[in-house]
């Protein structure tokens, strides 16, 4: 009785596998197709493949490439167990979810890409001038985001995921995006959090 669901469920897994081994170029999946929970946190650890850190934040003797979720956790177990065991940089994909608020700096030095939630809306500000000269790779689907200092936007248009991208807060936090993700996404020119201040 339950084999139609079964099989819905291994589709889904085998379809987010699929996406996963895409590159962004031709990762066009519709949300229709996959759930946006999972698009999304697929999107978020792809852009680690085209950023490059400051050898001082991939030389901590780590072996793990932080994955950081501030606020509400958006993402389903489907959608975290898709990424979990994704290498970026040679690093296993370590998932750390944090509550609302700022950031101590033990998880900032944890944090190599920080996916800000919807709960976080009204702080974004004093999350994002906290993070400006971070090494971190910002991320989120809140709106406006790339227009307020952080680095990428998530968008869903017309049921596809796209983004946007704004390279003086990349630049400021002293990471480097390849170009092949620059000329993917919408770019977007952006205040400086902080920088009146």
């Amino acid at each position: 009785m339950n084999k139609p669901k079964e099989i819905s469920s291994w589709l889904l897994i085998i379809l987010s596998l699929v996406v996963l081994l895409l590159p962004l170029s031709i990762l066009a999946a519709n949300v229709d197709d996959i759930e946006e929970d999972i698009l999304k946190a697929i999107y978020s650890f792809k852009f680690g493949k085209f950023t490059e850190w400051p050898k001082t934040k991939l030389n901590d003797g780590n072996s793990t490439l932080g994955f950081c979720i501030l606020g509400k956790n958006p993402f389903t177990q489907a959608a975290l167990e898709t990424i979990e065991a994704a290498i970026v940089k040679g690093r296993k994909l370590r998932i750390m979810i944090y509550r609302s608020g700022l950031l101590s700096n033990d998880a900032l030095d944890e944090c190599h890409i920080l996916y800000v939630s919807q709960s976080e809306k009204t702080r974004q500000q004093p999350i994002l001038s906290a993070l400006r000269d971070k090494p971190i790779l910002t991320v989120s689907d809140i709106e406006g985001f790339s227009q307020k200092g952080g680095m990428i936007t998530l968008i869903n248009i017309d049921q596809q995921i796209q983004f946007q991208l704004n390279p003086g807060a990349i630049t400021r936090a002293g990471l480097e995006i390849s170009s092949k993700l620059i000329e993917l996404a919408k770019i977007v020119n952006g205040q400086v959090p902080g920088a009146n201040r």
